[in-house]
């Protein structure tokens, strides 16, 4: 008895159209970037994830190549005072990209600063609640 099957450049081919069927251009995803290098052709690679309740639910590849870095990185720089780097929460302009040979990734168009700077807020809003509450802000 015969099975059915497909080929594994089969499968990825239409795991490939799906994902092109379904998905806009370009959407706008939140994310942590939970690692970050920049190689020596300036392209910048990320590992994005969100956590829930101190555990990972989702995470993916992403990439930033060098002449979208170049006007990237400084302009986030200038809005809010730091570098991209890990731990950061980020709203990324994106497009999905799917390689038969290296499956899923992000291509990231553009990073929204004002939306990292907010969050930045909230976390010194909670640390001086904190430091207050432990009487240790004098």
């Amino acid at each position: 008895m015969e099975k059915d099957c497909v080929d594994l450049l089969q499968l990825q081919h239409a795991i490939r159209q799906g994902l092109e069927i379904s998905l806009p251009e370009a959407l706008w995803v939140r994310a942590e970037i939970a690692s970050l290098s920049v190689n020596r052709n300036g392209h910048c690679y990320m590992d994005l994830c969100q956590n829930r309740d101190g555990s990972v639910v989702a995470q993916a590849r992403a990439v930033i190549w060098a002449n979208v870095f170049r006007q990237i990185a400084p302009y986030f720089a200038s809005v809010t005072g730091e570098r991209l780097s890990c731990g950061q929460q980020v709203l990324l302009e994106v497009s999905v990209n799917y390689s038969e040979v290296y499956g899923l990734s992000l291509l990231v168009r553009d990073i929204d600063p004002d939306y990292t700077l907010g969050d930045n807020q909230r976390r010194r809003n909670e640390t001086l609640k904190r430091l207050e509450a432990e009487g240790m802000l004098d």
